[in-house]
């Protein structure tokens, strides 16, 4: 009854050929390494076993599809027809057609998983049961392969195109598609969103949108989803209006991050579904915007501001907020913490290192169990303190600090 085989090397394929012999119910397979003697010894096995599980990672075969066995036989049977689920990851020397070949001998494929293939540029692949798609750090990868991998797909829920720095305009559609990852593909359009998620009543079925690190970007249609429940906008160009006509699109966010945004300044951020906002590092953003999206989000929960250098005074009142980060806010006062720890009544973490301005502010909370507030050079007379506060860290603070408003359960700083 064993069902699942683990080896690497070209004389673990050898083994794995005895294995599918031997173990008929054996339905996943692995084997790392493979050269093209051990690959080309193990797809012969494959089709007559039941696996439907097949990875073959960090393999060095670079074997064209004409050296194998057609991908069809006489009868018209696909030659791995119980294949499910294939793994790829880090094969870098195959190219196009091997991919095409494995398209059409495992037409039942589900979840097809690629990356670090520099030479992969134009599979045409047509997978009518394709769920999840992932050809990440593939950096010759065209638009027309993922148009017609999206065309091609019809159930296709999930897309990771990570890094796949050639891609610029690809039509990426499907009426199934929930989650798209194009982050760090540099040089990707606001075209490339025209298509995508959308349905014939008009409207969408995407949920997750990661765009981290595409600079090129400035008004992408994704803006419009209101099917949204997460949307990353890091390290891109985006300005104020773009950002703020995602957030009145999708009312039903829960996770936001426009981190090193850098042009941002006041955008309208936030929406009551809204559990997690990352600005890490927006050294542009305002007082008021930051005050604004709390108010708009009384579901907040986690919050991260850090290396927003022009805060200064924001009011941040979110009743359910359990986690602020403010790090490196050089130029934040003391009644901006006194206030947010004032008015959060399930704030357990406050990050406050580097806060170069802070003198006296006040940490009082009897839920608040972790406090940093490391080389915040002018503090002298905090009021800190609580029955839970169990992690609190004072590295670094130069000036003489007072602890006559120090309250910890054991009387003891950490």
């Amino acid at each position: 009854m064993v069902k699942s085989y683990v080896d690497k090397g070209t004389a673990g394929a050898f083994h794995a050929v005895c294995a599918l012999r031997r173990f008929r119910f054996l339905e996943d397979l692995q084997l790392s390494g493979l050269d093209n003697a051990g690959f080309k010894e193990l797809l012969s096995a494959l089709t007559s076993s039941s696996v439907s599980k097949l990875a073959l990672p960090r393999g060095t075969f670079a074997m064209h599809a004409f050296e194998l066995s057609p991908p069809v036989s006489a009868s018209g049977v696909p030659a791995l027809i119980c294949l499910k689920q294939l793994d790829l990851i880090g094969c870098s020397a195959y190219s196009d057609d091997l991919l095409e070949w494995f398209a059409s001998a495992a037409p039942h494929l589900e979840e097809l998983r690629v990356s670090c293939n520099p030479g992969l540029a134009r599979p045409m692949l047509t997978l009518p049961s394709l769920r999840v798609a992932s050809l990440y750090i593939c950096a010759s990868l065209t638009d027309e392969a993922v148009q017609q991998l999206c065309k091609g797909s019809t159930l296709l829920e999930d897309i990771n195109l990570w890094r796949c720095a050639s891609l610029r305009e690809p039509a990426i559609s499907g009426r199934n598609l929930t989650k798209v990852n194009v982050s760090e593909c540099f040089e990707l359009c606001d075209e490339a969103f025209q298509y995508i998620g959308c349905l014939s009543d008009g409207g969408s079925s995407v949920r997750s949108i990661l765009t981290a690190g595409c600079p090129r970007l400035s008004f992408p249609p994704i803006v419009g989803h209101e099917s949204l429940i997460e949307l990353d906008l890091s390290s891109t160009e985006l300005r104020d209006e773009a950002v703020t006509a995602a957030c009145i699109a999708a009312q039903l966010l829960e996770r936001l991050d426009i981190s090193h945004c850098r042009s941002l300044v006041a955008p309208v951020i936030g929406c009551p579904t809204l559990r997690t906002l990352i600005a890490t590092g927006c050294d542009g953003l305002s007082d008021e915007a930051v005050s604004a999206a709390c108010s708009r989000s009384p579901s907040l929960m986690t919050l991260r501001l850090s290396l927003c250098t022009s805060l200064c005074q924001p009011t941040i009142r979110a009743p359910n907020l359990v986690e602020a980060h403010l790090c490196g806010c050089s130029e934040l006062q003391d009644a901006a913490v006194t206030q947010l720890c004032a008015s959060s009544n399930h704030l357990t973490t406050l990050g406050l290192k580097m806060c170069a301005s802070l003198v006296a502010p006040t940490a009082l909370s009897d839920v608040l169990e972790k406090l940093d507030l490391s080389y915040c050079e002018k503090l002298r007379a905090p009021r800190i303190g609580g029955r839970s506060l169990y992690n609190l860290k004072l590295a670094g603070c130069s000036q003489p600090v007072s602890y006559t408003h120090l309250t910890l359960p054991t009387k003891r700083i950490v």
